[in-house]
């Protein structure tokens, strides 16, 4: 009868152990989870920032690159009003 209540006592304990073993994989599934909820969800945020900065700086480039333009026809007209003016001087 000891002898029983021993075996009947381990089968207890072995189904207790299995039912804290699958609770404990329970919730580390459930951590990995949202940790992989959570890093797709910076990553996504990671990524949206980068496409705005990108987005920024092609647009500060455009500007750029405008001004630079504006400069470079802004010096050739100068450039050609002082050859028109040496040509004027030339023939009067």
């Amino acid at each position: 009868m000891e002898k029983e209540k021993i075996i009947g006592g381990i089968g207890s304990t072995e189904r207790i152990v299995k039912t804290i073993k699958q609770e404990a994989s329970d919730e580390a599934s459930q951590i990995i989870s949202e940790a992989k909820a959570y890093s797709k969800k910076r990553m996504e945020q990671a990524e949206n920032e980068a496409k705005r900065l990108i987005s920024e700086a092609e647009k500060s480039a455009g500007e750029e690159a405008d001004r630079i333009i504006e400069n470079a026809i802004i010096e050739a007209k100068i450039e050609v009003g002082r050859r028109l003016l040496d040509f004027k001087k030339r023939i009067f």
